[in-house]
């Protein structure tokens, strides 16, 4: 957790702040109710008798205040939301601790096993009752969302999507209806997204248009036209609308790969790479940024800058055969052919039918000079290429091959 300065995306949230007090606070009433409820009540009611000369009272207290303390430093919400579970230790110290000093001061046989299962009952009987009825875990989810309708779409949505699935079509009615009612510019997005998907750019154009009008500070429907504008290959008005989400909502990481791809589109390579960094910085660390920081690098003449960056795509997907293209390519440029060779060969395993590879795989066999494999790589790049004037010189090298005149 950031002690005075907030992340990028969250920049009033630290260590101290009220949010992430009630963060802490709310967790644990979640996670441990009883333990919280038998230790303030054993402070209060007992304080005169508790002791601490113990030494398992020592460990639980070792135990409890370092789990707390690890919690409020490193990881407030425990983890996303399929596994915060697995962190729930963090409640184990203080509530040992209760039912242990509830033990201490009762000393009586009957109570310690009594004291254990009637915990262990109140931590999980919700649990239970709330995940063994699908209606019920529905009527929890609605009433969540009811909380706060502002921040609730999402949640709409992921309902809306459930009942899709189960083939309950009357309540995805009801849900869209009831989507479009509570978000109307949301469900115009939504709309337009589909157009633009299948290629009816002025249908979707219009729908987007509709929603700004709806709410002109809705940043999800410029951005949409951004895209729709960069699909068009109309980069400046893209350029117009990207830039308006990144005035409104500068932490937008997605908003920034977007300027960077239309900036790439324009030839200003340095605007994209800033605006690569500035994703890259707020958490947007896909192969896809990397890549194209290390395509930039490339094309400015920094080399190590862009073997490292490819390096960076890899390592976060192996599969990522542009980034095996890109570094292949400044192998061959560098006379690293054996390294080369190899990613060049990489990008073939991943995708057989990728035509450069293959035009790259016989050029590089052109330095080695080993003829027959630049014939063999030449033959399999015309089977795969689309690109006829491309492939009009492939033939003409190959015909200069055969007849033993290169």
């Amino acid at each position: 957790m950031p002690l005075f300065k907030g992340r990028a995306y969250a920049p009033d949230y630290t260590l101290l702040s009220v949010p992430h007090l009630l963060d802490i606070l709310n967790q644990h009433l979640l996670l441990s109710p009883v333990g919280i409820i038998l230790l303030v009540s054993l402070v209060i009611v007992f304080k005169d008798r508790l002791r601490c000369k113990n030494p398992i009272i020592y460990f639980l207290l070792i135990v409890f205040l370092a789990q707390i303390s690890y919690h409020f430093i490193i990881d407030p919400k425990l983890g996303a939301g399929r596994d915060w579970d697995l962190l729930s230790t963090v409640a184990l110290g203080y509530t040992l601790l209760g039912v242990y000093w509830f033990m201490n001061l009762v000393q009586s046989k009957r109570y310690p096993a009594m004291v254990l299962i009637f915990t262990a009952f109140l931590s999980t009987l919700p649990w239970f009752m709330l995940n063994t009825n699908t209606e019920k875990g529905i009527d929890r989810c609605r009433n969540l969302l009811d909380l706060d309708l502002k921040k609730s779409l999402s949640g709409r949505v992921t309902l809306s999507i459930y009942y899709f699935q189960h083939k309950r079509f009357t309540e995805v009615d009801e849900s869209k209806a009831e989507i479009f009612k509570l978000f109307p510019e949301d469900s115009l997005n939504r709309a337009a997204k589909t157009y633009m998907d299948i290629g009816n750019y002025d249908k979707a154009t219009e729908l987007l248009k509709k929603a700004i009008e709806i709410n002109p500070g809705f940043l999800g429907a410029y951005n949409t036209l951004g895209l729709i504008y960069q699909r068009q290959g109309k980069m400046d008005l893209a350029l117009d609308e990207f830039q308006k989400v990144a005035r409104l909502n500068p932490y937008n990481s997605a908003v920034h790969v977007n300027l960077g791809y239309t900036f790439l589109n324009k030839g200003r390579l340095e605007e994209a790479l800033a605006e690569f960094k500035k994703a890259e910085k707020l958490g947007e660390t896909v192969p896809d940024v990397y890549s194209n920081i290390a395509y930039i690098y490339s094309r400015l003449a920094e080399t190590e800058k862009a073997v490292k960056s490819y390096k960076k795509a890899i390592n976060i997907d192996p599969e990522f055969y542009s980034a095996h293209f890109g570094l292949g390519q400044i192998y061959l440029e560098s006379d690293s052919l054996d390294e080369a060779l190899g990613e060049f060969n990489q990008v073939l395993r991943l995708k057989p039918d990728y035509a450069s590879a293959y035009y790259y795989l016989a050029l590089v066999y052109s330095r080695k000079g080993l003829k027959e494999k630049v014939i063999e790589e030449f033959e399999l790049f015309l089977k795969y290429s689309t690109d006829e004037s491309q492939k009009e010189k492939v033939r003409g090298y190959l015909l200069k091959l055969r007849s033993n005149n290169p």
